[in-house]
């Protein structure tokens, strides 16, 4: 089996030394590619991780850096086009935005190959949607499992189930990861899976149990697939 793992957050660059960010550590992210690199009936994990992203230690996972949205759409074409994939675990927070330009106050567009001067009072950051990674997953890989991820903030379960139901249906995914940030700690991370029927088939209460409920999950849908 050839399995990605996605992980971290993309950085989406204002200029040459500035960046937008989000918190994700990567470090659910390092843990699903161990679990995976633990198993003799695993080949490869490509691991596509975010700049800061925590790295798994397994040799058998590759590295694969994909620092802003283009190099993961970059990353994902070619190991689409040069490597048969059993699974795609899409555990990484993509940038919902990414910067499209830069101005100072009077709305004078700056260059943003170099870094801009901090000498300006003020500046106005344009900023345009990125493509939705996880929308043409099933095209790239269209045999493969495909795990998507839905993380909220603050909500109630039952809005939080839905939101995960909505990247089962929208994306033909196989299973959604349904978890709330504001319920994540360093020691904890609650999460729910869901699978084809929209039902939660698992729950979890730490990163490592996450990890071993996909492996167990998606290790069986290969399987029924290859029947």
């Amino acid at each position: 089996m050839n399995i990605i793992v996605t992980a971290g957050g993309t950085t989406e660059k204002i200029d040459a030394i500035r960046a937008i960010t989000n918190s994700s550590t990567g470090r659910l992210g390092a843990a699903i590619a161990e679990r995976f690199a633990e198993s003799p009936e695993v080949g490869r994990v490509f691991y596509l991780h975010g700049a800061k992203a925590v790295k798994p230690a397994s040799e058998k996972a590759l590295r694969v850096p994909a620092h802003d949205t283009a190099s993961l759409e970059a990353e994902l074409r070619r190991l689409a086009g040069e490597c048969e994939i059993d699974a795609v675990i899409h555990a990484m927070a993509v940038s919902d935005y990414r910067v499209s330009k830069v101005t100072d106050g009077e709305f004078n567009e700056l260059d943003r190959t170099k870094k801009i001067s901090s000498e300006e009072e003020s500046l106005v950051v344009f900023m345009e949607k990125t493509p939705k990674i996880i929308s043409f997953l099933r095209g790239l890989f269209p045999k493969a499992c495909i795990v998507g991820f839905k993380l909220l903030d603050g909500v109630s379960e039952a809005e939080l189930l839905t939101a995960a139901r909505g990247v089962l249906t929208k994306n033909d995914c196989d299973f959604a990861l349904a978890n709330d940030a504001q319920r994540i700690t360093l020691e904890a991370h609650p999460a729910q899976l869901l699978d084809r029927s929209r039902e939660v088939i698992a729950s979890f209460n730490s990163k490592t149990e996450i990890a071993a409920g996909i492996f167990s999950a998606v290790t069986q849908n290969i399987e029924e697939r290859r029947k």
